[in-house]
């Protein structure tokens, strides 16, 4: 079934293992799915097995300067975030910004 046609669902930091995974699952239920990473290598191999329609971008989400390039980016390609999941342990929770 595809539980999340057309519902953009944001992955941080993780673009291998369980966020590569957890991108793959939203892919295969209809999200558009957009993973970030601090590391382009990695973000590039999750890029050649995650679909085409699949964002790929470099980011850190403890910099407030990503994150609004990452909002921006989401803002121009989608217009909104339905889901956005941290994938990597955050120990420090607070309201970064408005999507």
């Amino acid at each position: 079934m595809n539980h999340f046609i057309d519902k953009v669902v944001i992955i941080t930091d993780k673009s291998s293992g369980i966020g590569l995974a957890t991108a793959q699952a939203f892919e295969s239920e209809g999200a558009k799915v957009v993973v970030t990473g601090c590391n382009a290598e990695t973000l590039a191999s999750a890029a050649k097995v995650l679909s085409k329609e699949t964002l790929t971008a470099e980011a850190e989400v403890t910099k407030s300067a990503d994150i609004a390039r990452l909002v921006n980016l989401v803002r121009e390609k989608h217009g909104h975030t339905d889901l956005a999941i941290d994938a990597r342990n955050v120990t420090q929770l607070g309201v970064c910004c408005s999507v």
